[in-house]
Parts: C-alpha cells; structure tokens; sequence
C-alpha cells in the first residue's frame, strides 16, 4: 500500500496550499525541489519571520 505524505505551504499564519510537494509546486508554481529545501533543517535556519514555509503534517494511504 503507496502512502503520500502530505505537507502543507505557510507564508507566515496563512496556509497557501497543501498536499503532497508535487501537487503544492503545482498549484504555486515553485519547484518540487525548492519546496523540498524547505523542508531541510539548513533552511529552517535562514528563514525568517513571514518567509514561506513548508510544514510536514503527515501522511495518507493513496
């Protein structure tokens, strides 16, 4: 059984989109690879206060 994780795109209080990274780069036209980053302790660590952000929420049987 495939499992999608499922996250969820931030820009400071207000939710962008959700889903998985593929269906979120697609609906804001950011690249699955940049959200991916985002996901990284290393970005986590340079953003700053009402940055975009993506947040892992879980995931979901497909």
């Amino acid at each position: 059984m495939l499992k999608r994780r499922i996250y969820a795109l931030y820009k400071g209080e207000q939710n962008l989109a959700d889903g998985t990274l593929a269906e979120i780069a697609k609906k804001t036209g950011k690249t699955e690879s940049y959200l991916r980053w985002m996901t990284y302790p290393s970005y986590q660590k340079r953003k700053t206060s009402g940055t975009l952000q993506v947040v892992y929420i879980g995931e979901e049987k497909a």
